[in-house]
This record gives C-alpha cells, sequence and structure tokens, in this order.
C-alpha cells in the first residue's frame, strides 16, 4: 500500500548497494557463467510484512535525511517525491535547495552548479555512478540536457570517497534513475503540463511518460521512460560586451580636453565597448528516451543494461539595436571618479544587429553493470560504459548587422546614471525606423554555434571501464576492504565552420543602401525591463536568411563596386571565389585526448568509543593521467581596414601543433563518524582532491579575436596545465531531534594550488602590412591560462528542519527547511587594484527556506532562495572583471491528489520577477541587466 508521512522510500535502489567502481575489461563472458552457476546455499526466511511507503514532500524530505544520517561520508541527498515527480521542474533548481550549491542560469532554465564557491568545472557528475559526457567543452556539466522526471534520487558528495571517481575538488554529484527490479511488478506513471511563459505569453506542452514491469518471476526487469518537453520563452534585456580599458592618450579627439581637465598621460579610464538593447525569443525543445534491462537469473549475480537519449535544442533569435564605440572616433566624454565613462559621443550611428543562434545538443548513453556476489563475503561488480555528447549549430547561426540612421553627421551619445543604467540620446528614433536611412554592414554565417559561439562544431566522447569489489573481513575493528581499478578515455573535438574571413567585411562601412521592403519595425513595451534607463522603443528589423540573400545578388554586389570605387565585378569574383557568405570549414581545430587509469582502496572500520559507536573510513586513490592535444590555426598574414572602426584579418595557411603531457597524484581519504548519542552524530574527514584542467584549455592553437584600431585581441591555450589540487577538511555536528526534523553545523576548509590565471601579454604579430596601417608590427593583446596561484577557501554550512508533526489535525502537515552557507576565501578581488591577475571566482553566500504543507490530499511547498553578489570572471574582455550581483528566486508548487493515483498540480518559477544583473569593476558598469519572468505550470499525473 501507499500512504503519505511514514518512512521508507517509494521507490529504492537494490537492497544489495554495492559499489558502482569498475575499469579495465575482465572475462566478463565467463565472469557471467561462473556467477550464474552459484546459488545461494542458505535463503532467510522472509515474513509476510505490509510494506508501508511514502511518497510526497514529507516522504522524500524523510528518505533525503535518513540517506544524510546513515552515510559513512558528508552527504546531502534530493529524493523525488514520487516516481517521475522530482521536488522541482529542474535538476539545477532541486540542488540549489541543498546547502553550499548555488546554481547559473540559461534562459531563466537552472543549467550549472557551484558548490561551496567552485564553479562548475569543479563538480563531478555521475549518473548511477558513471560519468557522462558533456556538451560544454569542459568538465563542467549542463543539467538542462536532462528532465528532472528522469532522476528518482541526488547525492551531492562533499568530502570524497576513495571509490568515487576523482576530479571533484567541489563536491561529486551522483544521479539515480529508477531500476525495475526495485519495483514490485507493474508500475506506471504518466504525467500531462501546460507551462505558461509570461513574458512571451505563450503556453508550450511538457509531457513525461514511464512504463516498469517485471517477469519471469521477478528475475527479468524492463522499464522504459519517455520525456518532451518544449519551452517558448522571451528574455529582455540590454548588455555591454565590455569595458575597454586605456589611457588619455589613445582617445585622440579628447586627450587635450582631458588634459585640460588634469589627468595625466598615465591616468586608467574605462570605457564601455557598445550598448546593445537585445531582446530574445528562444523556442526550446528536449526529448529524451532512456531504457534499463535487468536480469537477476540468482541471488547471487545481477546484469543492468542502461540505455539513454537525448536531444536538446535551443534556437534563439535575437533584434538587436545598439552603439558601438571606438577609442579612435570618440568626440566627447565625461568620467566620474574612478575613470569610468559616464557619458560617451562619438560620430557614428547606430547598429541592427539580427542574429539567430541554435544551440542543438545531442547526447548518448550506454551501461553494462554486472553485480556478483562470488561468496557471502565477497562482491564483484563489473562496469562498462560509453557516451556521446554533440553540439554545433553552425547551420541556422547567422549575424547581419546594418547601420540605422546613416548620415553624415550622427553623434550617437550614451550617458549613464549613479546605477548605470543608460540613456540613449543623438539618434533620432524616427531615424531608426526609416529604412532609406539603412546601410549593409557586417555579415557572418556560423557564428553562435554550440554552446561556444563561432561556428563550432563540437563532439566529446567517453569511454569508461571499472571493476570493484568489496570483502566483507569483519576482523577486530576491520568490516570491509573495499578496492577497484579503473579505465577512461575521453575524446573533444572542436571543427570550426564560418564565412570565410574575406567577405565577413564585404560590405563593411555603411555605403551599400538595402531595399526598404527587407525592413518592418520592431519594439519594445515602455515598461521593458521595468523601465530601466531611458532606451529607443522603435527601430528596424529583417529577416536573416533574406538579407544575405539580397546581399549576395547581382544588384547588391554592382552597389557595393560602385559605392567604394571598384572596378565592376570586384564583389562578385570575391562572392565566386568565396561561395558567397556559404559555411566553410576553417583550419582553425582541435582536438584533446585524455587517458586516465586509476586505483583504489579502502578500509572500513567500525568499533565503540565507550558506549559511543564509531565508523571509520580510511584509504587512497592513485590517479595516471596523459593527455595529448592537438591544434590547427591559421597564420595572420595581414589586417586591412574594412571600415573605419574595423580591421578585417587576412589568413592563410594552416600550423598544426601537437604536446602530450601526464601526471601521477596518490588521493589520500578519511571519514571518521561518532555517535555521541542516539541522535547526535559527530563527523570529521579530510582528503586530498584533483579537478583536472579544463579540456579546451589545453588546445595549443593562437585564435584572432577582436581587429578594431586600439583594440587588437588573440587567445591561446595552454596544453601543459596541471591539474588543481586541493587539501580538505571538514567537520559536522547533526542532530537529528525528530523523525522529520534536524540541525546541521559544519566548517570545511579547501587549500587549493595550480589554479589558472587568465593573463593577458602583449605580442607582435608580424604581417605584411599592405596598406600600411601600422609602424610596426601591430601588438596584440593574447590571453592565455597558466597555472600559478593558489588559494584557500573556508566556510561554515547550517541547515535545519521542523515538521509540525505533533500537532493536531491539518495542523500537523506544516513544515519548514532552510540553510545558509557562509564561504570566505584569501583570493578575492580588489577593485582598486587592477594589476590583480587572479582572484577565486562564483564565491558568494547562499541561503534557502521552504516552508511546505503535506496533508492528506494536499501538498504545497513555497521555496526561497538566494546568492549574494559573487565575482563571475576575473579577467575577461579588456583583462577586466564581471560580477554578478544578489539573486533571490521564489518558487511555489500545490497539488491536489483527486484519488490515490490521480494527482492536479500548480507550479510557478520565479513568480517575483526578479532580474539578473551583472556588473564590471565597479556598480556603475552594468555589463548585462536581463529579465527572463516568471512561468507557471498546470499538469495532471497518474500513476499506475
Amino acid at each position: 500500500m501507499s500512504k503519505k508521512g511514514t518512512t521508507p522510500r517509494f521507490f529504492c535502489t537494490s537492497k544489495r548497494i554495492p559499489f558502482k567502481l569498475s575499469a579495465i575489461a575482465l572475462a566478463t563472458f565467463s565472469f557471467v557463467h561462473a556467477a550464474y552457476g552459484q546459488e545461494k546455499e542458505a535463503s532467510a526466511e522472509t515474513d509476510d510484512v505490509e510494506v508501508i511507503q511514502v511518497s510526497g514532500i514529507r516522504g522524500s524530505l524523510q528518505r533525503s535525511i535518513a540517506l544524510k544520517r546513515d552515510a559513512k561520508h558528508i552527504v546531502d541527498s534530493i529524493s523525488a517525491e514520487d516516481i517521475g515527480q522530482f521536488p522541482d521542474t529542474n535538476l539545477a533548481e532541486s540542488l540549489q535547495r541543498i546547502s553550499g550549491v548555488a546554481i547559473d542560469r540559461s534562459g531563466g532554465e537552472g543549467r550549472s552548479v557551484t558548490v561551496r564557491g567552485f564553479g562548475p568545472e569543479f563538480n563531478t557528475v555521475l549518473l548511477n555512478g558513471r560519468r557522462l559526457a558533456s556538451d560544454t567543452g569542459a568538465r563542467s556539466f549542463s543539467f538542462d540536457v536532462l528532465p528532472a522526471e528522469l532522476v528518482s534520487g541526488v547525492d551531492v558528495y562533499k568530502t570524497q570517497a576513495a571509490h568515487l571517481d576523482e576530479g571533484g575538488i567541489g563536491s561529486t554529484i551522483v544521479m539515480h534513475t529508477p531500476r525495475p527490479l526495485a519495483f514490485d511488478g507493474f508500475k506506471a506513471v504518466a504525467s500531462v503540463k501546460g507551462l505558461y511563459e509570461e513574458l512571451s505569453g505563450k503556453t508550450s506542452p511538457q509531457l513525461f511518460g514511464m512504463v516498469s514491469n517485471t517477469f519471469a518471476d521477478d528475475k527479468l526487469g524492463v522499464l522504459v521512460s519517455l520525456s518532451h518537453q518544449q519551452r517558448k520563452n522571451e528574455i529582455n534585456r540590454f548588455l555591454t560586451d565590455g569595458y575597454i580599458v586605456l589611457n588619455r592618450d589613445e582617445m585622440p579627439n579628447i586627450a587635450d580636453q582631458l588634459a585640460a581637465e588634469g589627468y595625466s598621460a598615465d591616468d586608467q579610464f574605462f570605457l564601455p565597448q557598445n550598448l546593445n538593447i537585445s531582446p530574445v525569443s528562444e523556442d526550446r525543445e528536449r526529448t529524451t528516451f532512456s531504457s534499463t534491462v535487468q536480469y537477476r537469473p540468482t541471488d547471487a549475480l545481477e546484469l543492468t543494461l542502461d540505455g539513454l537519449y537525448s536531444e536538446f535544442e535551443v534556437m534563439s533569435e535575437t533584434t538587436n539595436v545598439g552603439v558601438f564605440f571606438t577609442p579612435s572616433l570618440i568626440s566627447d566624454a565625461e568620467f566620474d571618479e574612478n575613470g569610468v565613462g559616464t557619458s560617451v559621443t562619438e560620430n557614428r550611428n547606430a547598429d541592427a544587429t539580427r542574429a539567430v543562434l541554435n544551440r542543438p545538443t545531442k547526447m548518448y548513453a550506454l551501461g553494462f553493470n554486472a553485480d556478483w556476489f562470488a561468496s557471502d563475503t565477497l562482491n564483484i561488480s563489473f562496469d562498462t560504459s560509453w557516451s556521446r555528447a554533440e553540439s554545433g549549430g553552425a547551420e541556422n547561426t547567422d549575424v547581419v548587422v546594418m547601420g540605422l540612421g546613416v548620415r553624415d553627421v550622427t553623434p550617437s551619445t550614451v550617458s549613464y546614471d549613479e546605477n548605470g543604467f543608460p540613456t540613449v540620446s543623438g539618434v533620432n528614433e524616427a531615424d531608426l525606423v526609416d529604412p532609406s536611412l539603412a546601410k549593409a554592414h557586417f555579415t557572418l554565417r556560423g557564428t553562435g554555434g554550440g554552446p561556444f559561439g563561432g561556428g563550432q562544431d563540437f563532439e566529446d566522447e567517453l569511454f569508461q571501464q571499472r571493476v570493484d569489489g568489496t570483502w566483507s573481513v569483519y576482523w577486530k575493528n576491520l568490516t570491509d576492504i573495499s578496492f577497484g581499478v579503473q579505465y577512461s578515455k575521453q575524446k573533444q573535438s572542436t571543427t570550426i565552420r564560418l564565412s570565410q574571413p574575406e567577405v565577413l567585411c564585404a560590405y563593411c562601412g555603411f555605403q551599400v543602401d538595402v531595399p526598404n521592403d527587407l525592413f518592418s519595425v520592431t519594439s519594445i513595451d515602455a515598461d521593458y525591463l521595468g523601465g530601466a534607463g531611458n532606451l529607443p522603443h522603435s527601430w528596424l528589423s529583417f529577416d536573416v536568411d533574406e538579407a544575405i540573400s539580397y546581399l549576395e545578388s547581382d544588384e547588391a554586389m554592382a552597389a557595393n563596386d560602385a559605392a567604394n570605387g571598384l572596378p565592376a565585378g570586384t564583389t562578385a569574383a570575391l562572392f565566386a571565389e568565396t561561395n558567397g557568405f556559404a559555411l566553410a570549414t576553417r583550419p582553425d581545430s582541435s582536438e584533446i585526448e585524455e587517458e586516465a587509469i586509476s586505483a583504489y582502496v579502502n578500509f572500513a572500520l567500525e568499533g565503540d568509543l565507550g558506549d559511543k559507536p564509531w565508523n571509520w573510513n580510511i584509504g587512497g586513490r592513485y590517479v595516471h593521467t596523459e593527455t595529448t592535444a592537438i591544434g590547427i590555426s591559421q597564420i595572420l598574414q595581414d589586417l586591412v581596414l574594412s571600415a573605419a572602426d574595423l580591421y578585417t584579418p587576412v589568413l592563410t595557411g594552416e600550423q598544426m601543433v601537437q604536446q602530450t603531457n601526464e601526471y601521477n597524484y596518490f588521493l589520500p581519504t578519511m571519514d571518521f563518524r561518532l555517535n555521541l548519542t542516539d541522535d547526535i552524530i559527530a563527523r570529521v574527514a579530510a582528503s586530498k582532491t584533483l579537478t583536472r584542467p579544463p579540456l579546451g584549455a589545453l588546445s595549443p592553437r593562437t585564435s584572432i579575436g577582436t581587429t578594431r584600431p586600439g583594440n587588437l585581441q588573440a587567445s591561446s591555450g595552454n596544453p601543459d596545465l596541471k591539474p588543481f589540487i586541493s587539501k580538505n577538511f571538514d567537520a559536522s555536528l547533526e542532530w537529528y531531534y525528530q523523525e522529520g526534523g534536524y540541525i546541521t553545523v559544519g566548517y570545511f576548509r579547501k587549500d587549493v594550488q595550480n589554479f589558472l590565471v587568465s593573463t593577458v601579454e602583449d605580442r607582435a604579430f608580424p604581417i605584411t602590412d599592405s596598406e600600411d596601417l601600422f609602424a610596426g608590427d601591430p601588438i596584440f593583446e593574447v590571453s592565455l591560462v597558466d597555472n600559478v596561484e593558489e588559494a584557500t577557501v573556508d566556510g561554515v554550512e547550517i541547515g535545519a528542519q521542523y515538521t509540525f508533526s505533533e500537532l493536531p489535525g491539518f495542523w500537523s502537515g506544516f513544515g519548514i527547511t532552510g540553510n545558509a552557507t557562509i564561504v570566505d576565501s584569501n583570493a578575492e578581488l580588489d577593485v582598486d587594484n587592477t594589476s590583480q591577475t587572479f582572484a577565486l571566482v562564483g564565491l558568494g553566500n547562499t541561503y534557502n527556506i521552504i516552508g511546505f504543507y503535506d496533508y492528506g490530499p494536499v501538498e504545497a511547498r513555497v521555496a526561497w532562495n538566494q546568492r549574494d553578489r559573487f565575482l563571475q570572471t576575473a579577467r575577461g574582455f579588456g583583462g577586466e572583471p564581471t560580477y554578478v550581483e544578489e539573486y533571490s528566486q521564489v518558487d511555489v508548487r500545490v497539488s491536489y491528489d483527486v484519488t490515490e493515483t490521480v494527482q492536479v498540480f500548480v507550479e510557478g518559477i520565479n513568480v517575483t520577477d526578479e532580474k539578473t544583473k551583472k556588473v564590471g569593476r565597479y556598480d556603475n558598469q552594468i555589463m548585462l541587466y536581463e529579465e527572463t519572468g516568471p512561468r507557471y505550470t498546470v499538469g495532471v499525473s497518474a500513476t499506475f
């Protein structure tokens, strides 16, 4: 039977909980054959007992408490409230309810996690004990590619266990999916939702179904699930792509004026590169299919085969109007006491940018596990898995820039108030909607592809094998010895597909008219972003494909020749050579291959200190890693002036670099637990952990970035990077004062070495300089990364939960849970020190409070989460930092059980319509101000 408000898991993993670590192939078939031939010589007699199972909010919280209390390590867990019903609609959104966990969002949807101040790349994510390939190009995992309904529970290991994959300095996050043999016969669940987006005013369907059954006297189990979700959302925002740091004389038109105002030649100024008013329309679609087959021919052997396919696509369309600033063209400016530009004027028209950006991601995963009890005291587990993630989208990821309000004299001014909100003036808004004043400028197919931008087609493939054993010794205080070996091979490759560089600026300079009928008017509401700033409300827009089609026409090419004084047929000959703006595979590409072999052993001991039981786990893991990095890049031959504020790079040939690197580490671990009383547990843990450097950072190729007068940038990877190494200490005290209540206090400290620092060096690039633009070779600011820093992070985690179960009647359904994490570091950024090159990113306090009600057929939950201001990037554009300001969000859910098997529910996400704000070194440097709006879900679910 099923009942709310009592204990064990509604659905759980097998009663045997073997370590799911393995590696290096065994003779699997002989292994299975030998195990199949063995039967248990003795079987335990069981009584017919009615099992009361728990669902709902209270049951989910009780299971999470039980997992935390019984764990041998410091672990926080989340359990599904029922089959296919995770506490939140998004996995990352649920994880942020755990102390120390914060998330980053994309389109208002949780995508990645930060734990104890350590960002996504510092947290290892496992699905059923296995790593998964990811579309991020880094060590991080995108939680938005998997639906929450697929997962039955998540464990967040905050201390390292020897049997877990190395790699998580922040944490190891283990997701579990349902297993068919954990159910008693047939089980099915289905849910249908309608998701309403307040900003777009559109409603989209979300469907989920799962069917599980057992056969052959419960020896064979099959489970399949299918999820399909759509979102049609809008994002309101304005943004600045970065601040340029420069000296007085790098603004020649106003240098004398600044000198007269008392500024010296060495004074630093912070100039916004641009301002873009940039509403976005997104169409998100996610389809996931998973299947699990289990076979238990004997009590000693269990075979499990898993398969997963996920397809996730985000199609974004941006309709942008903006102003771009070039230091050499600025005609007037005002600066505050910090040197931040508060008003900037340039004789330049506005830009209309239409961008279609695509993030198509496919993920495949297949795994096989054989779990064999060779005897009553020896368990052996063999596990092999493969996964692949593909992301690209060079197709349908295009950008076209047109000039608006193009006149001989078009002074554009952007001024900022004390809070950094902009006012745009100088450009007549009537000119912004006049198609006769629109001119062609910049065109590129392929930009924005995948998660990176820049037309990158990306593939990540991971193969992993593991063998694990547990020997139950029971000799004196020693209870178990666990051991295992693991082999993994991961390969990431990136292919660049873009329009040829020669044609990107074929029309640059705002010289060529565009037919009026290509344009339409787009508008934003007067209360756009809550009325922040004074922004244009209407401007011209156009269809990207129609615009490119015209620019590739004979009429446009002839007009370009005439406007620029070129011989007739010049543009046509260029387009014939490059196939117009069509995608072309660039020589710039990279491939990183990584092989890792590890072995571990762990000793589990237990005993009594007087009348106080204790458990002690001590072990270690040895890791060998070898990487091979291959980078191919084109050689910069020349820079030619394509507009007053833009150079076009001329690239030729290709250069390949291949380099290998290897390293070895021993990682000891220790966890000690002491039951001070039946309800109070003390824990102490120490370990050494590592996180390998991002694979993408290992690429040895050099890429040319921004090419503007006074702003030349490039970047390069480093194949010799070493892993981050951390020495960790944890201590906690837990009081479980009631069945559904607890109070916990914990302290942690991490001393981390080999942090990556983004440095910028000036590097001369020898070029032909056919147009005699430079006095000597041009100097590029080249961004590099290296292991040069160390930092200490420590913090306190506090958590509590209370249920009013002692109250009579419906009052007993109320409860509250909350936590807070306070973190500190000796590597924080001093905003007044512009030469500082390193600071720890992601570090910020987090707070959670959840009020809930679970009584009879009614469940309700109101969840508040806050993340304090934190540093997102220490050295970004121009070597400048980016901060994310304090952000809080309120989510709600109410459900009603119509029958024992049918439930209706309503959910609200971000119901208070909070906005995201990012700033630069100073608070009035707004980099991004973004609104994704509330969204609401109405649905029905049924179990059978």
